[in-house]
């Protein structure tokens, strides 16, 4: 079990001629299994968000929402690689990122 912050900048993206970008601040709650240098999670949390959406018109959504996502972690000799799915519960728009981080803890 773990908590997890984060800010995230959603880059500009376009999906049938609707652009949007902002940013958004992120709190979460994991829980996991480890299985040896393998570790598999599931998070939930909330998403204080402001994008821009720009079609035939623009406007700037702000708002707080639900996140949810999963997760895989594989270590070895202090390097940790680590990938995520999140998925943000927003409206009527689909937005949902992929990461993936390495990390060197000596």
């Amino acid at each position: 079990m773990a908590v997890e912050a984060n800010y995230v900048v959603l880059q500009e993206a376009e999906e049938k001629k609707v652009k949007m970008d902002g940013n958004a601040i992120n709190g979460f709650g994991l829980v996991g299994i480890n299985l040896g240098s393998l570790g598999l999670f599931g998070k939930a949390g909330m998403s204080n968000y402001s994008l821009k959406v720009k079609n035939n018109s623009s406007k700037t959504l702000s708002d707080s929402a639900p996140v949810y996502g999963l997760g895989a972690r594989f270590e070895l000799f202090g390097v940790r690689l680590r990938a995520e799915y999140e998925l943000y519960d927003i409206q009527d728009i689909k937005l949902d990122t992929t990461t993936a981080s390495i990390t060197y803890t000596f």
